[in-house]
């Protein structure tokens, strides 16, 4: 029975969700706990990473702003910070220390193609939003549905589209 089913049945039986959970765990064996936990804690991480990161990188903006050459500003700033950073097409981490201008050069543009498509997301939700307040709507599944008995399902069928 899997982790999951065993909480449920705890609460079921009418435990305490925090009870169920205490128990549960305390009988769940340890390599069944690390294959639940890892990918968050793995997820946690890196999000701690990077925000050590973030801060290191406004630091070294401010130096910047004061007037400080930005390659000085990288090496005070962003040295020791354990920085690696991926570059896609080249395979692996780069180590900040070690970063060629060829390497920053590749890894901005690898940023500013991420950067487009988080923008181009942002223009698709602004106009559902703009498109929902012009029609008085309070939300996307307020939308009009065309009638099922006007599709065309063999159509469809034949160009080998799976609609099941």
């Amino acid at each position: 029975m899997n982790f999951d089913t065993r909480l449920l049945e705890r609460m079921v039986a009418g435990d305490d969700p925090l009870v169920a959970a205490k128990l549960v765990l305390s009988e769940t064996p340890r390599e069944e706990l690390e294959e639940m936990v890892l990918p968050a804690v793995t997820q946690r991480a890196r999000t701690l990473y990077r925000n050590h990161v973030r801060g290191a990188e406004r630091r070294a903006a401010e130096n910047m702003r004061a007037g400080v050459p930005a390659a000085e500003t990288a090496r005070v700033t962003m040295t020791g910070t354990g920085f690696r950073f991926s570059v896609p097409g080249l395979g692996g981490l780069v180590m900040w220390e070690e970063a060629t201008p060829e390497q920053l050069d590749l890894r901005a543009q690898y940023l500013e193609a991420i950067a487009v498509g988080i923008k181009s997301s942002a223009n698709y939700y602004r106009e559902v939003a703009r498109d929902l307040r012009r029609q008085g709507l309070s939300c996307v599944g307020d939308t009009a549905k065309p009638p099922e008995d006007d599709y065309d399902y063999d159509y469809v069928t034949e160009l080998g589209v799976d609609i099941s």
